[in-house]
């Protein structure tokens, strides 16, 4: 079928996205770059601490024009999921390929590598099939690094007066300017972008990009921003004056039928002027992380690496800034457990798509995988995503799972329509409706209205991640 032989009919009733299937169907390759090479290279960005729904290319506030255009050359995934809103859990997932009630991993404080002895990390798998694997900035949490997962671990700072920015950078704040509540800390550095320290990894990411290379390559490039401290370059900052900033609007009794109860020691804690500082201070962070992905992508371009380098852009996991009257993560609501996750797969997605199906973090192992043609390790937990990138509309899983650990324990189901988290501890409900409710404001569990809808989705996480498999993957 050609697009003249689709009747007005058809299209008005077609999605945007069925049509450029259709079309697609009827010209391959349209939009696409010459075909994927058989050992492609791969440029892995993680971004820390923020939820989707801040960027311009999600429909939010902060100018990110580098990720903008990555989303515009590539697919963009409106419902991912992260497996549990705690940088350590996350990363260890899908680092893995092992969900968290596999790996038992769900703070910080917990070393991975004592729990999950002998398993094999996706750099690791990647470097013992002739990929050379390279590391600069965060992937792993904190301290809890696995050496024999890279080949090269790319220091940080390469010269003495980036050094001194980065100490200028991070060192402690003070009341004032910038800001500083306990550990909540925001405002300027004082600092070049190239100067900071997320510009320092952005710089020695494009050194890497512009070497010649024997072997094809796994760059995991992690920025540090827009993680506390909230403080970038001036620049940035001057971007979002904070009597502009709007703050979230949440109904005064929005927590009294949660386990929640009430609000978040921060929203206490700060005065109406300093929620919008750090909201402000968050922006800028977000922008500057946009800038450094900038200076990487320019440089995959200016190398003509696009036709043979995936390139993949994911954030760990949200960040509540006084929605709910909660901040920072943890607790599992949209702009907590949802995440940004953007895929550009030379010669299978095309420009400017965008996927509604529920996605997992934890597929990221054996997708890369699968489009790498290596075969896939024993005991994955994850699904190849390869055939949604390819046709982000068919059938997919019926929702993606998220963890919360530690006191009143619960697990989250979210689908292309709802919200619904177990208390483990008693089986309590929360069920949010996003087709009437997307602010999650208002529990429904209990509505007669939504009986069915509830009982179908307790039935689905009780089967666990298996239940939720599309037709003809069990």
């Amino acid at each position: 079928m050609t697009p003249d032989n689709i009747t007005r009919r058809q299209m008005l009733m077609a999605s945007a996205l069925a049509v450029t299937e259709l079309y697609r169907a009827s010209q391959p390759g349209l939009g696409a770059t010459p075909p994927l090479p058989e050992r492609p290279n791969i440029v892995f960005i993680a971004i820390e601490d923020f939820s989707p729904q801040r960027l311009g290319c999600y429909g939010g506030p902060v100018s990110s024009p580098n990720i903008d255009r990555l989303a515009s050359e590539g697919l963009l995934f409106e419902n991912a999921y992260c497996m549990s809103p705690v940088c350590n859990a996350s990363r260890t997932s899908l680092l893995t390929g092992l969900r968290p009630d596999t790996t038992k991993v769900f703070s910080n404080s917990q070393d991975w590598r004592k729990i999950l002895r002998g398993v094999t990390t996706m750099p690791m798998y990647f470097r013992k099939h002739g990929y050379e694997t390279i590391r600069i900035g965060k992937m792993f949490h904190g301290k809890w690094e696995h050496s024999n997962s890279w080949t090269q671990v790319i220091p940080e700072l390469y010269d003495r007066q980036a050094a001194q920015a980065m100490r200028k950078a991070i060192g402690p704040a003070k009341p004032g300017k910038p800001g500083a509540k306990d550990n909540l800390r925001w405002g300027p550095t004082g600092n070049t972008p190239e100067s900071d320290r997320d510009g320092q990894i952005a710089e020695q990411a494009a050194r890497f990009l512009r070497r010649e290379h024997d072997s094809p390559f796994f760059l995991g490039i992690g920025f540090h921003s827009p993680h506390l401290a909230f403080r970038a370059p001036d620049r940035f900052h001057s971007m979002y004056p904070p009597e502009k900033i709007r703050l979230p609007k949440t109904p005064e009794n929005d927590l009294a039928d949660t386990p929640i109860g009430g609000p978040h020691a921060d929203h206490l804690r700060l005065t109406t002027d300093e929620r919008r500082q750090v909201i402000s201070s968050h922006y800028a962070t977000i922008s500057y992380a946009d800038w450094c992905v900038g200076r990487v992508l320019d440089t995959i371009k200016r190398t003509g690496r696009e036709n043979n380098t995936i390139v993949v852009l994911w954030s760990d996991h949200g960040f509540m800034l006084g929605e709910h009257f909660l901040y920072r993560k943890v607790n599992l609501y949209e702009e907590s457990a949802r995440v940004v996750f953007i895929w550009k797969v030379p010669g299978l997605t095309l420009k400017g798509l965008r996927c509604r199906r529920p996605a997992e973090t934890i597929d990221v192992f054996p997708t890369l995988f699968d489009l790498c043609n290596i075969p896939q390790p024993d005991r994955i937990e994850g699904l190849s995503m390869r055939a949604l990138l390819e046709r982000p509309s068919r059938p997919w899983k019926k929702g993606a799972i998220t963890w919360k650990a530690g006191k009143g324990e619960l697990v989250a189901i979210q689908t292309e329509r709802y919200r619904l988290n177990k208390r483990l501890s008693d089986g309590f409900l929360e069920l949010y409706d996003h087709r009437v409710d997307p602010g999650e404001f208002t529990n429904v569990a209990k509505e007669p209205a939504y009986r069915d809808a509830a009982l179908e989705l307790t039935k689905l996480l009780d089967g666990g991640w298996q239940a939720c498999l599309p037709p003809g993957y069990r």
